[in-house]
């Protein structure tokens, strides 16, 4: 497979070394041995979904130049299967499967205060799209007035899910935006970004983004998006956060969203609802050791429906050996009623660093199914030098689904 080939590639890098010109060079591997339940697969049998995988990720980062200008940035993995899959995607058959999250150049100032650039395998974040793509992300700056800039970015479209590269060979997304940074800390940008599937148009999207901070103690944002496909808003963002003393953050927000589709999609037919939520948020650092938080969101469905949710959390860390964290979110009203509770920590000890955590939730579903879900799970790290630790960890779930799953992984870190 091609992603398996370049995920080697980027091993064979590891194994030669960093580069004779890298002025710095850092290298992290991590091999897993994991098990878990495969819901998304079948076995033989068509009864045992239990898999056994061993994943080898790497990490690589260098600076080259003066400056240490280039920077390159690599991250990948392999993973051996052990259990023989049933797949309906031929491409999950085989028992080796890799996959290259990134592998990009970052070169700044690639024209002393005018460009950057990056490429490879990358992430663009614009108005108007974000997407990983094979391409390339160009930032132009300080065009005839300081602050003022393009940026371009677009190539083949990368999906990943929860195993390899999935989508068409073809896809590809392009996007270009004008961007604009001057006092009070203020980002305004306008967007245009188109995205292909099989060599035919499939989005076109319009977008504006503005961010601005008059005070200290004052931020303002927002953003819109607008589908030239469907002919309609797909997105409306605006936001304030307040400050009122260092040590409180008060955010209120209002989102607005509908569904986007592709061109060729039958769905873009139909006439859609949309989604809206307003939301007040408070962050409060009480003492240097206690941070709570508390959250409130009124959402709309259309059609007069609405739900409640509210949350509330606390995390206490007294010392840099031990910490503890709960959270409650409770939500009711449309599609049904959801209450769920969690709690987590860690002690250090030495060289060991010993973590556990419970969740629960009680749902009630309209017009489908009730019950309770619950996740406990323990985890041990053991740091013998700088360079060289073990994680384990191992998790026990019990839902609606399946009165026992039990998943974990162990891990050999290594920073090379």
């Amino acid at each position: 497979m091609r992603n398996t080939r370049l995920v080697a590639l980027l091993l064979c890098a590891a194994a030669v070394g960093s580069p004779a010109r890298a002025a710095q060079y850092e290298a992290s591997s991590t091999t897993q041995f994991l098990w878990y339940p495969d819901f998304l697969s079948g076995t033989a049998s068509g009864t045992d979904r239990d898999q056994r995988d061993v994943a080898q990720y790497l990490r690589l980062d260098g600076a080259f130049g003066e400056k240490d200008a280039i920077r390159v940035h690599a991250y990948g993995r392999v993973v051996g299967q052990f259990m023989s899959s049933v797949e309906s995607r031929p491409e999950l058959l085989d028992n080796v499967i890799g996959r290259l999250y990134y592998l990009n150049v970052d070169w700044r100032d690639a024209l002393p205060g005018h460009l950057d650039l990056r490429a490879g395998r990358t992430s663009i974040n614009m108005s108007a799209t974000a997407a990983i793509v094979d391409g390339a992300d160009l930032r132009f700056r300080n065009l005839g007035l300081e602050g003022l800039g393009v940026a371009l970015a677009g190539g083949r479209r990368v999906w990943l899910d929860n195993r390899s590269e999935v989508g068409a060979a073809k896809a590809s997304v392009w996007g270009a935006s004008l961007f604009y940074d001057t006092f009070w800390r203020t980002h305004a940008e306008v967007g245009y970004a188109r995205e292909y599937g099989a060599d035919a148009l499939a989005r076109e999207i319009l977008a504006a983004d503005l961010s601005t901070a008059p005070h200290q103690m004052v931020g303002l944002y927002g953003r819109v998006k607008y589908d030239m496909v469907s002919s309609r808003y797909a997105e409306a963002l605006a936001g304030l956060t307040l400050s009122p003393v260092q040590a409180l953050t008060l955010r209120a927000e209002y989102f607005e969203s509908a569904p986007s589709f592709d061109k060729e999609s039958f769905y873009r037919y139909f006439s859609v609802t949309r989604y809206g939520q307003a939301s007040l948020a408070a962050e409060w650092q009480v003492l240097a050791m206690l941070r709570l938080d508390g959250r409130y969101a009124r959402e709309a469905f259309g059609g007069g429906e609405t739900a409640n949710l509210w949350g509330a959390g606390a995390a206490l860390r007294p010392s840099d050996t031990w910490y503890l964290k709960a959270s409650y979110e409770h939500r009711d009203g449309y599609a049904g009623r959801l209450g769920g509770l969690r709690f987590d920590g860690g002690y250090r000890l030495g060289p060991a660093m010993v973590m556990a955590g419970a969740d629960y939730d009680d749902f009630r579903r309209d017009g489908a199914r009730d019950g309770t879900a619950k996740r406990y799970w323990g985890s041990l790290s053991w740091d013998f030098n700088r360079n060289l630790g073990v994680l384990g960890r191992a998790e026990l779930d019990q839902n609606f689904q399946f009165d026992k799953s039990y998943q974990g992984y162990l891990a050999l870190v290594a920073h090379l």
